[in-house]
């Protein structure tokens, strides 16, 4: 028996230390975990003989971690958000600011056929892209930052009404070269369904194209994760 458990935002060493404290190593078990580009992925290989052993394992992993699990069987963030959404006949639309169309570009560069899910997406860096293109007046920016919450979530709400897609994904933040900006790696995603629009703050470290990378894949993670709890 058979099953990789696909993560997010964990260190290798953080599910090796689970598996020895919980002493998982019997006769007849394989685990492996190995990460790759911000992702973690833990395969767990059981004989058919201990079924209920090989349960116990998934579940105890998934549970202990949970808020960075997002599938199984070793599809990345970008697939498994694609199937997902394919699968429930939803389309997407996107706007970005502090990744510059890197969500855009990961999704399509990793699923053949995006287009049967993906409508558009919007790189909009400017105050003024962001007014004109999501019906948001000038006066809200006075009150606002372009990279905050209140703003990822505005332009997350403005795309769906104006794109009609049925989910949207919206990024701001701040991804510099330098940390001498203390907010650097700050960012906020907002989500917007047809519950409403959820928004998350992160905050990534490393070069400015690995923040970008991450806040990427935690979009498309955070996108699963809603998707998932709304069945």
């Amino acid at each position: 028996m058979f099953q990789v458990i696909n993560m997010f935002g964990l260190l290798r060493q953080e599910v090796e230390k689970y598996v020895e404290e919980k002493g998982l190593y019997f006769d007849g078990v394989i685990i492996e975990v190995k990460e790759k580009h911000y992702e973690t992925y833990v395969s767990v290989d059981v004989s058919n003989d201990k079924e209920n052993l090989f349960h116990e394992i998934i579940e105890g992993i998934s549970s202990t971690f949970e808020k960075n699990v997002y599938g199984y069987n070793e599809q990345n963030v970008y697939t498994c958000a694609f199937n997902l959404l394919k699968q429930r006949g939803k389309k997407l639309a996107i706007a970005e600011s502090v990744t510059a169309g890197r969500l855009c570009s990961e999704f399509v560069g990793n699923n053949e056929g995006a287009s049967s899910v993906l409508l558009e997406g919007i790189v909009c860096y400017s105050v003024k892209s962001k007014c004109a293109r999501f019906g948001i007046e000038p006066s809200f920016f006075e009150q606002n930052s372009p990279q905050s919450a209140e703003t990822s979530k505005t332009l997350a709400y403005g795309l769906l009404r104006y794109s009609g897609a049925d989910i949207t994904i919206a990024t701001t933040g701040y991804a510099s070269s330098t940390n001498q900006d203390a907010n650097n790696g700050e960012a906020f995603v907002a989500i917007g369904l047809n519950t409403g629009t959820y928004t998350q703050r992160v905050r990534f470290f490393g070069t400015r194209n690995h923040i970008m990378q991450q806040i990427a894949k935690f979009a498309f993670a955070f996108l699963i994760k809603l998707l998932t709890k709304s069945n």
